[in-house]
C-alpha cells in the first residue's frame, strides 16, 4: 500500500510518485512527454517533470491548478511506500490540527479559501 506524506516543511505544493502518475494517467498533463528537471532531496536525485493538475480535493476543500512535481522513478522510498507528497504550498492554506489519539487531521481553511 502507498501512503500520502504530510510534510509541513516541505516547500513545494504536490509531488506525485512515478508509479502513482503511470498508474493514473488521466492526471499527465498533455505535455508530460517532455523535458525532466532534477530535484535533490536527502535520498539524492529525482528527475521530475513541473506543472499544474487541474484540482486538488481535500475532503470538502477543493484546490484549483495545485503546482505539481510529476516524478519518474519506479524506484527508491517515494517510489516504493508513497503516492503523493503534500508541501507546505497547501498546508500553509490551513490552520491544522493533528488528534493522533483520534487518528484525524482537521482542517480549517484560511479566508482565501472560503467563497
Amino acid at each position: 500500500m502507498r501512503l500520502v506524506s504530510i510534510d509541513t516543511g516541505a516547500g513545494l505544493a504536490l509531488l506525485l510518485s512515478g508509479p502513482f502518475v503511470k498508474a493514473n494517467a488521466a492526471i499527465q498533463p498533455p505535455w508530460f512527454a517532455g523535458t525532466y528537471t532534477r530535484v535533490y532531496g536527502s535520498g539524492g536525485a529525482s528527475e521530475v517533470r513541473f506543472g499544474p493538475v487541474s484540482s486538488l480535493q481535500l475532503g470538502p476543500f477543493s484546490l484549483p491548478n495545485v503546482d505539481t512535481l510529476f516524478t519518474t522513478a519506479g524506484n527508491g522510498a517515494l517510489a516504493q511506500y508513497l503516492s503523493a507528497l503534500v508541501g507546505n504550498r497547501i498546508w500553509r492554506r490551513f490552520a491544522i490540527t493533528f488528534d493522533y489519539s483520534h487518528a484525524i487531521l482537521r482542517l480549517v481553511p484560511d479566508a482565501s479559501l472560503i467563497h
